[in-house]
């Protein structure tokens, strides 16, 4: 989306605000705070080389929500997940981390993902949709917010 020129500059002011904003104490905002030094058109870049990445979910012409994640040897990790307010309700949310769940299933060498801690309601209740298919998609849905991938196939 940001080689998209009718997606690039909303889609990189986007990434960039939520970069300058991340939830006060969180680990990213440990790991990145040199990064909020740079110029907007650095961040993006400078996140990517690091291994951050995401899912943007567009709505009727415009960025209906994200999930950010890391990706660390063979893992992905979710750190930030927003429906923005204009579409909030309903269920999206859910569709949002199953969609990031499937699509790091999928992703050559990933073996696990997390979808938090597990201390949340929005964790907790994925892990619970996620574990009624899992043995039938050959994962494993652990309390901790971590889902285990079967490895057969993927390298």
């Amino acid at each position: 989306m940001l080689a998209d020129p009718e997606w690039a500059s909303t889609v990189h002011a986007y990434l960039v605000w939520w970069m300058r904003h991340p939830d006060k104490g969180s680990t990213f905002e440990a790991r990145t705070s040199a990064l909020r030094e740079l110029p907007d058109d650095q961040i993006v870049p400078s996140l990517h080389h690091l291994g951050y990445d995401g899912l943007l979910y567009l709505c009727e012409g415009d960025i209906a929500g994200h999930i950010f994640f890391q990706k660390r040897d063979g893992e992905l990790s979710a750190f930030s997940a927003a429906v923005t307010k204009f579409f909030r309700g309903g269920r999206r949310w859910a569709t949002f981390s199953l969609d990031y769940v499937a699509y790091a299933s999928a992703l050559p060498g990933v073996r696990r993902a997390s979808v938090g801690t597990g201390r949340n309601m929005v964790a907790r209740l994925l892990v619970k949709l996620i574990r009624g298919h899992a043995e039938e998609l050959g994962w494993r849905a652990n309390d901790d917010g971590w889902i285990e991938f079967d490895g057969a196939g993927k390298e």
